[in-house]
């Protein structure tokens, strides 16, 4: 008896064991719900992670191309996506108000050196743009406007209860505004909702109290919707519950920053969303988020890679406690590449301030840093990056002294980034302690180092202790664009 009991636990726990790696690593749909068709139309929304703003693609059953908010910089989620999928052309693109965390990436980005190009109405052909038609005075808009008129694209502002025929296989529904009338630029943005036979999907922009409040009054009820795109990146000033109980979702969709300034989502957003039952879905944690439905049943899947290769430059390593290279720079046309061997203790400043060129801490098996503050009248492009081949590596990158951005390629495949801050730090760093690798950012005023970001080096296989340290320095003149060098220190060793 005491055997067949103990046989019996042992199966249970394996059931309960089974039953918990289920419910960590399956989607709720793979739980239940039935296949999608594989040969039938299917409606895909597809969150892309763009940071601290939104950025939304859709491919309706007929094929057309949908764009909603274009996030703050195109180069940032949105261009890696279009590409990675060809796709040149956007039959629709709706920019819910005129905030340049929404409309950013449809511009491009001002002092842009050299130019490239980096925007959505570049890249892509544009059939039609809808916008709320909520005048805002700032550059980002005012540029949008002159650009949409340049290009001779089809320009309208819907209005509440409009039917936009995108295709014939949806009905769209605007839900908001009825005229830019609001005070808050939030309140004015345009608020839709899709449906594709049986499913739907609500998109806020980010539309505040009032806004929602609007729509509930008008529509009530047939707000009802299986997708809510959470407004205003999840902040407190969103998402009342008469919003919530009317829309009652069966996904919350946030778009946020990583550790973002404004701590989004807020605390009291997402219990709400838990209180109603909502599976909420954040591209600061689930990276982008890809939703497919045949309009009887929705399959979602976390897609952290935009695209499907990625691989290093040219990078040949370089004894820099050399004769060489010490106390020498190379002020020649041409990128500057550099790299070190493990041991190697690296720093890079300008010979006019070397007191800027102080190293962090040297006792750690990697310490790297590099100034990036141009010349005056040039801009300057530097990276810091960790690699142990050309597609295992880290790189942490700055331009202009205000993006930074980290990027993590592990087998030739993107697994994070590029990931944008914003930031202004005379010097950027990256090292590695026991457990993490590192980036960090020096605060001239503080004359302290800050750790901007932390990876674990046992979720970074790739990167150990074999590892290079690399970088790359650029810089170019306004007028001439050409790339010139000014004298850098280097030192090697334990210096």
């Amino acid at each position: 008896m005491d055997i067949r009991c103990r046989i019996r636990g042992r199966r249970v726990f394996r059931v309960l064991i089974a039953s918990l790696f289920a419910w960590i690593f399956w989607t709720p749909d793979a739980l239940g719900a039935k296949p999608l068709v594989g040969d039938s139309p299917q409606l895909e929304v597809i969150m892309m992670d763009v940071g601290q703003g939104d950025g939304i693609f859709l491919r309706t059953p007929g094929g057309k191309h949908i764009l909603i908010d274009a996030g703050p910089d195109a180069r940032r989620g949105v261009l890696p996506f279009l590409r990675s999928r060809q796709i040149k052309r956007i039959d629709f693109m709706v920019l819910s108000h005129p905030h340049a965390d929404h409309i950013g990436g449809a511009i491009s980005p001002r002092n842009d050196y050299p130019r490239t190009v980096n925007s959505v109405l570049e890249y892509c052909e544009v059939g039609e743009i809808l916008d709320s038609g909520r005048n805002h005075p700032t550059p980002e808009y005012r540029s949008l406007l002159e650009e949409i008129k340049s290009r001779g694209i089809s320009y309208r502002q819907p209005r509440t209860g409009e039917k936009l025929n995108w295709d014939p296989a949806l009905k769209v529904t605007v839900l908001h505004p009825d005229a830019p009338k609001y005070e808050n630029v939030n309140d004015n943005s345009i608020m839709l909702r899709i449906v594709y036979r049986q499913v739907s999907f609500v998109f806020t922009g980010d539309g505040e109290e009032e806004a929602e409040h609007a729509a509930v009054s008008e529509f009530g009820s047939r707000l009802g919707s299986d997708v809510l795109k959470v407004g205003h990146h999840g902040s407190r000033t969103s998402t009342t519950q008469e919003f919530l109980d009317a829309v009652s979702p069966r996904y919350a969709l946030i778009s946020c920053g990583y550790r973002n300034s404004f701590r989004h989502p807020r605390t009291e957003t997402l219990d709400k969303l838990d209180d109603i039952g909502a599976r909420v879905l954040r591209t600061d944690q689930d990276g982008y988020l890809s939703f497919k439905t045949d309009g009887e049943n929705i399959r979602w899947t976390r897609s952290p890679v935009p695209f499907p290769k990625a691989e290093l430059a040219r990078m040949e390593p370089i004894d820099v406690s050399s004769d060489e290279w010490r106390g020498k720079g190379r002020q020649d046309g041409g990128d500057l590449e550099l790299s070190a061997e493990p041991g190697q203790n690296i720093w890079i400043g300008e010979s006019s301030a070397p007191t800027r060129s102080r190293p962090i801490p040297a006792d750690l098996p990697w310490t790297f840093v590099v100034s990036v503050r141009p010349p005056e009248g040039e801009k300057m492009e530097a990276g810091v990056m960790l690699f142990s081949d050309r597609k295992n590596f880290l790189l942490f990158g700055i331009q202009d002294e205000r993006m930074l951005s980290l990027t993590v390629v592990r087998d030739g495949n993107l697994i994070l980034g590029p990931e944008l801050i914003v930031s202004q730090p005379s010097r950027i760093g990256l090292r590695q302690t026991a457990q993490a690798i590192e980036a960090l950012a020096y605060d001239d005023d503080k004359e302290t180092w800050r750790v901007l970001w932390s990876l674990s080096k046992r979720e970074q296989p790739g990167l150990d202790d074999r590892s290079r340290l690399g970088v790359y320095v650029k810089s170019w003149g306004r007028e001439s664009g050409a790339a010139t060098f000014r004298k850098f220190m280097f030192g090697g060793g334990n210096g």
